[in-house]
């Protein structure tokens, strides 16, 4: 405590070479003993010597100090560790700073070498960074939910007040957790690069690990959001039952008080002005009024000559637009019963073989299919392989972009080899 006291009183020591007098040093200590209650305790050392043994034991790791001039500075190791503790406690985690660290991420996929590289050197330092400000604001959610129980005021005006500040401080919480949660959106592609690294490089560990790791990461901190917007969610209710509570308790009060200032026998029922004479906090204008007036408010169950009914507008029918809605979607249609068939062999294959060459497979579509429905048929069959069939059924995706691409004929697009395995 005293270390830290001192790292924020000196403004946050940004240079290791910032230095502080022993008097600065002691004086800290004496406010951390004052603070734990320790500096009334009967002890067998004097605080002198307690507070020498104390820094005797504190150059080990934490302090270093100048024999020139008897100053004391914080080893770096000290300024890594309240650096880490400030910015877990005081600074809020903002919804750029993820979207930063996924557009990051995502950049380095595209590459295992330099996914290895960049998630050696940065990954564990963001993930502990960002879990503990996650860890942080769901701190402060619990610390305003407790607000809503237990509050002994002075007044209902200081309750009322109390209630106010808790309810925004959690609509701000919910605004925060929201955002937070909005920059997950971009993870499901992250999620998919990392699965098919780990499928392609089934033997790396070391990319295996970090894999793994990220994954987790991701998984682990939108649960945690999601719990922090549920709990938000069912605060919200709390709030609103005790703003009821308190208007009902509000008019209960000061019905009582009206009631109970009518019926004492003691007060002037015939002032001289002529009015009842009212609490002085009641203006007399309240009861000043206009006469009600009475309208006259015909019934209308019944009337003598019933609405004209207004015809719904008819749209002349289209036989054109008809026809060609109809030839796209059969055209639709028989795409996608094609894409149905070359994706149930494919998967036939790769099952008996283990392994399956896309070159002769896509030469195959080539040669059965029309050739205005080849890049269609091979865009959805891909799509399909890639997107649903390799997650779920453990497929392993191997290209080979040092070999010469398949040109499809009559076509403006060419294909890198692929071999699809499982095992």
């Amino acid at each position: 405590m005293a270390i830290i006291k001192l790292y924020n009183d000196l403004g946050g020591l940004e240079g290791s070479a910032e230095s502080f007098t022993e008097s600065q040093l002691r004086s800290a200590f004496q406010w951390a003993d004052s603070e734990l209650s320790l500096a009334d305790e009967p002890s067998t050392k004097t605080f002198y010597e307690r507070y020498n043994s104390i820094i005797y034991e504190l150059f080990d790791f934490i302090l270093n100090r100048d024999p020139s001039d008897g100053t004391y500075s914080l080893s770096s190791y000290a300024l890594q560790l309240c650096r880490l503790l400030k910015d877990t406690l005081f600074h809020e985690i903002k919804s750029t700073r993820l979207v930063t660290l996924f557009r990051l991420m995502d950049e380095q996929l595209d590459n295992s070498e330099r996914f290895i590289g960049w998630a050696n050197e940065e990954l564990d330092a963001t993930i502990h960074s960002i879990n503990g400000q996650i860890e942080q604001a769901e701190m402060n959610i619990r610390h305003e939910v407790r607000q809503l129980q237990g509050y002994s005021g002075q007044s209902n005006e200081d309750y009322e007040a109390h209630l106010r500040n808790t309810e925004n401080k959690l609509r701000d919480l919910y605004k925060q957790t929201q955002q937070l949660l909005d920059a997950f959106t971009s993870t499901a592609g992250i999620e998919y690069k990392l699965k098919f690294l780990k499928n392609t490089f089934s033997d790396d560990e070391i990319l295996q690990k970090l894999a793994d790791k990220s994954l987790l990461f991701i998984r682990e901190s939108h649960k945690k959001l999601r719990s922090q917007r549920a709990l938000l969610d069912r605060a919200q209710p709390r709030v609103q039952a005790l703003f009821k509570n308190l208007d009902a308790a509000r008019f209960d009060r000061l019905s009582g008080q009206f009631l109970t200032y009518l019926l004492n026998p003691d007060r002037n029922v015939t002032p001289a002005s002529g009015h009842p004479e009212l609490p002085p906090d009641v203006p007399a204008k309240w009861l000043l009024s206009s006469p009600l007036k009475l309208k006259y408010l015909p019934n209308r169950t019944s009337r003598i000559f019933p609405p004209v009914r207004i015809p719904a507008p008819q749209v002349a029918p289209d036989p054109e637009a008809e026809k060609e809605f109809l030839l796209q979607a059969e055209v639709q249609l028989r795409l996608q019963q094609r894409t149905d068939f070359w994706l149930t062999e494919l998967i036939q294959q790769v099952q008996q073989n283990k392994s399956v060459a896309f070159e002769p497979f896509a030469t195959a579509i080539i040669q059965n299919e029309a050739p205005d429905e080849v890049y269609s048929i091979l865009a959805f069959l891909l799509g399909r392989v890639l997107n649903e069939t390799v997650p779920r059924q453990g497929w392993s995706v191997h290209s080979h972009t040092q070999e010469p691409p398949l040109v499809i004929n009559h076509t403006s697009f060419a294909l890198w080899p692929l071999h699809f395995s499982h095992q």
